[in-house]
């Protein structure tokens, strides 16, 4: 598995440019909606509230996640969007640009869990990283998936 170099770069939506966000969107329909052969509708509302984090190799957009604030209604941080683009799959990247989500999430967000809709399949992946299973296996937009949660890493204050 050999390394590559990326540069990455969390932005909110309304600090994207619009080459980043032509990027993003190109990447996620050539993966989600090609690739995968999933019809969906990828711009749903949630871009607008989400950190973005973009990974860079060459100039050009490689990895890609939204993480979705907690709200008052939601108490997670929720990760989604994550992909690798095809020609940089194989060298290890989706375990890093998950820790950094994780980190990102950690730092910003303590106290919050991490919650992520994933491919059944990658179960066991995101197992090795401390999430667990919440939920029986659903179809959605024909593909098997699961939901999964990462207990929240609390942080104490000392009293002084």
């Amino acid at each position: 598995m050999k390394h590559i170099e990326i540069t990455w770069e969390w932005v909110r939506f309304d600090e994207l440019s619009i080459y980043q966000l032509y990027e993003v969107l190109g990447l996620r329909s050539a993966v989600f909606v090609v690739e995968q052969n999933c019809a969906y509708q990828d711009i749903d509302n949630q871009d607008q509230k989400a950190w973005h984090m973009l990974g860079w190799h060459d100039h050009k957009l490689s990895t890609y996640l939204r993480l979705i604030p907690p709200t008052s209604k939601q108490s997670a941080c929720n990760i989604s969007r994550m992909l690798t683009a095809p020609d940089v799959r194989g060298k290890g990247l989706g375990i890093t640009i998950t820790q950094e989500a994780i980190a990102f999430a950690e730092s910003n967000y303590p106290n919050h869990p991490i919650f992520l809709s994933t491919q059944q399949y990658l179960e066991s992946f995101y197992q090795q990283l401390k999430f667990i299973t919440i939920s029986e296996p659903y179809i959605e937009a024909g593909i098997s998936r699961i939901d999964m949660m990462r207990e929240a890493k609390v942080h104490h204050h000392k009293i002084v």
